[in-house]
């Protein structure tokens, strides 16, 4: 996407700062050679509450998201609550100067747009808690024993979506979410996988898009220029 593009809103999701798979340089690299008015956080920007985990790139990006909170920006950051940082979110995004919410609302250029991280469409992880800690710590396993294993684990990663049918799970769950707020576009996160659908039936029309995740190469994210157009982009 070209850094002369005037982007409204910019939607990232899944960073899961703390993990070594996390892309946390390339994101900073993306917020910092584009202008945006508003950047919406979809959920997990942490992996899990061990700040020990944090490496330097992570840090300066905590930095940068800072830097775009602060009022004197002209910016708003908007921290959606995922199912990885839920317990800490609130605490985190008052240190980074964020608003924090489960899910947001919001209207531009006469069209109503939602956004959620989506987990609670996926059944297996809100309602089986010991299920969710088993997967987390198979994947904390692989990290500890090499840190090489990247691909291991995106391949991990990729395998559990599919096999659960994930993508379609969140999408469905979301789609009839949006029809409750009267959404024209509905984003959600969670899967780690990109997706834009449209749902159409004699009610309405809705757009549906999964912002992907900073955990694989190429990452994907969302950008609503001025005019309301939505762009799903991938950064290498």
């Amino acid at each position: 996407m070209s850094p002369h593009i005037k982007i409204d809103t910019l939607i990232v999701s899944d960073l899961h700062l703390g993990s070594f798979v996390s892309r946390a340089k390339e994101l900073s690299d993306l917020l910092t050679t584009h202008t945006f008015k508003r950047l919406i956080l979809l959920g997990d920007v942490f992996d899990n509450s061990d700040f020990e985990k944090l490496s330097e790139e992570n840090w300066e990006l905590l930095l940068v998201l800072r830097a775009l909170s602060d009022p004197d920006s002209g910016r708003e950051v908007i921290w959606i609550r995922g199912n990885h940082d839920k317990e800490i979110a609130t605490l985190m995004s008052r240190v980074v100067g964020t608003s924090v919410h489960d899910e947001y609302v919001w209207e531009h250029n006469n069209k109503r747009f939602l956004a959620m991280h989506g987990d609670q469409f996926d059944r297996l992880m809100t309602g089986n808690f010991a299920f969710h800690r088993l997967i987390h710590n198979i994947f904390l396993a692989i990290q500890r024993l090499d840190k090489d294993a990247r691909h291991i684990v995106r391949l991990l990663d990729r395998t559990n979506t599919v096999i659960r049918r994930l993508s379609y799970k969140v999408a469905k769950g979301a789609v009839a979410h949006a029809k409750i707020h009267k959404a024209n576009y509905v984003f959600c996160g969670h899967t780690h996988d990109a997706l834009q659908k449209v749902h159409v039936d004699h009610e309405s029309v809705i757009h549906y898009y999964n912002v992907g995740c900073w955990t694989r190469s190429p990452s994907t994210f969302a950008a609503i220029d001025e005019t309301g157009n939505i762009l799903l982009e991938k950064f290498a």
